[in-house]
């Protein structure tokens, strides 16, 4: 359920489009570091500095939740020839677009976004001594140990990540980069 929600593909995109539009409102491109200054930055503020901003493009792609359409999606644990595919899918697409009149370098962002999210499974450290340490107490006074070494699901999944690629294209060129991936996905 935690990687359908917080790495669904349509909120990755929206959160992409409010980091974007956020850099364009915040002094310097980055929150107060002030405490005070900070919490005047509330949702309501937010929302009203970024309406007052339509005729920017960033803003408005978050404000009208105008989304791209998902044209390359990994598996959750992307490994090494996952990430090959990625490349090539990746390399293949933008090359396709900026064949296109409209698009440059420039603007290819305005067509086409790559996401990478990544995140540990767990952060349970092997030491006990570590807050993130869970010791494991047996009955007969032995000495604790840690839940790792006591579990070997845990453990195989210790230097594993939820790590999933994914590549946006806007909706006048999705077929046509869809028709050039879908052969090799």
């Amino acid at each position: 359920m935690f990687i359908q929600v917080y790495f669904h593909k349509t909120r990755r995109l929206l959160d992409m489009r409010l980091i974007d539009a956020m850099k364009e409102i915040l002094p310097g491109g980055v929150f107060p570091t002030d405490v005070h200054g900070y919490l005047t930055w509330d949702d309501t503020r937010v929302m009203n500095e970024l309406a007052s901003r339509r005729a920017d493009r960033t803003a408005d792609l978050f404000l009208n939740r105008e989304t791209m359409h998902c044209v390359f999606s990994s598996h959750t644990h992307t490994g090494a020839e996952g990430k090959k595919l990625y490349d090539l899918a990746e390399n293949t697409a933008k090359n396709l677009l900026l064949e296109q009149s409209s698009i440059n370098a420039d603007n290819l962002g305005d067509f086409f976004l790559s996401d990478f999210p990544r995140k540990a499974v767990h952060k349970i450290s092997p030491d006990i001594e570590d807050e993130r340490g869970i010791p494991v107490v047996r009955e007969g006074g032995l000495a604790p140990s840690s839940l790792l070494s006591e579990s070997i699901l845990l453990d195989s999944l210790r230097d594993n990540e939820i790590a999933i690629r994914r590549l946006y294209v806007s909706s006048e060129y999705r077929e046509m980069v869809e028709s050039i991936l879908g052969p090799y996905l």
